[in-house]
């Protein structure tokens, strides 16, 4: 089988990947001109991480990672309205506090 695949973001190379493993001659086109410098940032609990881990690539990305431990929302003037707390360690429970 093949597969002509739009899009090498996340989605589009995950399915690259398994259908590569399953045998599938794929073929992944990208319109951007170039790799980012940089990318978004990922929510990397619940699915995502299943995935990572049923992938094997989960203890390479736990090397390369960049650990998050808080995000602050902030309003139009920059000020700071919110904030999002989280272990930098895993997937775990988060807490949210409000600052005003």
């Amino acid at each position: 089988m093949r597969a002509l695949i739009c899009g090498s973001g996340i989605s589009g190379l995950t399915l690259a990947w398994h259908l590569e493993r399953a045998g599938w001659e794929v073929e992944l086109v990208e319109r951007a001109p170039a790799f980012r410098e940089s990318g978004y940032l990922i929510d990397f609990f619940g699915p995502g991480h299943q995935v990572a881990e049923r992938m094997g690539l989960l203890p390479r990305l736990l090397d390369v990672r960049y650990p998050v431990s808080a995000f602050d929302y902030v309003d139009g003037a920059g000020r700071t309205t919110s904030r999002l707390t989280m272990p930098a360690t895993g997937p775990e429970p988060v807490r949210r506090s409000r600052t005003r």
